[in-house]
């Protein structure tokens, strides 16, 4: 359990770290459900939410009206497929 906290914690930092280059609706639903997985105390649950928080960010990947560091964001979806990986 430790180490999941420790593994959302880390990419709900990765997150917030682009958040600063583009405020997205996608990318703050990111951020809200990477939060939420860190809270949670079921592996399941953070899986779902890590997966939720993944959907949003490759959506503020692929949005086109803001401009967002993508080597960030690829970095946090790779952080989330990590947690994903753990869990399953």
């Amino acid at each position: 359990m430790k180490n999941t906290k420790l593994i959302t914690s880390i990419l709900i930092m990765i997150l917030f770290s682009f958040g600063v280059f583009a405020e997205t609706n996608n990318l703050d639903q990111a951020v809200q459900h990477a939060e939420v997985a860190a809270k949670s105390a079921n592996l399941k649950a953070i899986a779902n939410y890590s997966e939720e928080a993944k959907k949003y960010s490759n959506a503020a990947k692929n949005n086109t009206d803001h401009q967002i560091d993508s080597k960030h964001l690829d970095k946090g979806i790779d952080s989330l497929n990590n947690a994903i990986k753990m869990l399953m």
